[in-house]
């Protein structure tokens, strides 16, 4: 088979090393029918729950595949162990089972810690097209987009949303309108004030005439 006829995933270590795995137990022909089984099962086993979970991109899954690749390791590995003890495998070759199975454990260790690179792409995309939608959309928008998304879960998100909306629709008055609301009220006292004392001076000038003519 051509490399480029491969999948990404046969392409893979991991995937080489279990196969190679599953091979040598194979090849092995451990003479006790029990233990015989068992390895060549759970190397196959875990084998193929590998090729599940290398290509699966939701987390949980492949977080099940990987668990179950892992346990049929160490199962394989115990088997292979046994067999040795009791005299039904050369020992030779439990020992390049041994040493495989090791490297496929730090393997397994390792792809378990790691997230699916389209799912990070994925995600790394949904964040920037939402910051470029917060910064071009007003806040009071955003935070409405916000709380109407969650009010098919929240009865109070739905509340939150319509008080938002009211602000928008109506909105405050801004400082600069306040600012010039105060100075029409402050000029339209002092215009009163002023026409108010002058009223007061032309009747104190009238009761002060005839007394000064008087005199």
């Amino acid at each position: 088979m051509n490399e480029e006829e491969r999948f990404p995933f046969q392409k893979l270590d991991a995937y080489a090393v279990a196969r190679e795995i599953a091979v040598r137990i194979h090849e092995a022909r451990i003479a006790d029918a029990e233990l015989r089984d068992q390895p060549t099962r759970a190397s196959k086993s875990g084998f193929l729950g590998l090729c599940e979970g290398l290509p699966n991109e939701a987390p949980g899954l492949r977080r099940r595949y990987f668990t179950q690749a892992n346990n049929s390791l160490h199962e394989a590995v115990g088997a292979v162990d046994l067999a040795v003890a009791i005299g039904a495998m050369d020992g030779a070759a439990a020992a390049a089972v041994q040493s495989l199975a090791l490297r496929l454990k730090r393997m397994l260790r390792a792809i378990y810690r790691q997230r699916p690179v389209s799912s990070a792409t994925s995600r790394s995309a949904m964040r920037a097209t939402r910051k470029d939608a917060a910064s071009v959309a007003s806040p009071q928008a955003a935070a409405i987009s916000r709380a109407a998304a969650a009010s098919t879960v929240s009865a109070r998100a739905m509340a939150k949303a319509r008080a938002l909306s009211a602000r928008v629709t109506r909105p405050a008055p801004s400082a600069q309108l306040r600012h010039a609301d105060f100075a029409e009220r402050s000029a339209s006292s002092r215009s009163f004030a002023s026409r108010t004392c002058a009223s007061r001076t032309a009747k104190s000038n009238s009761f002060a005439t005839p007394k000064a003519m008087s005199l």
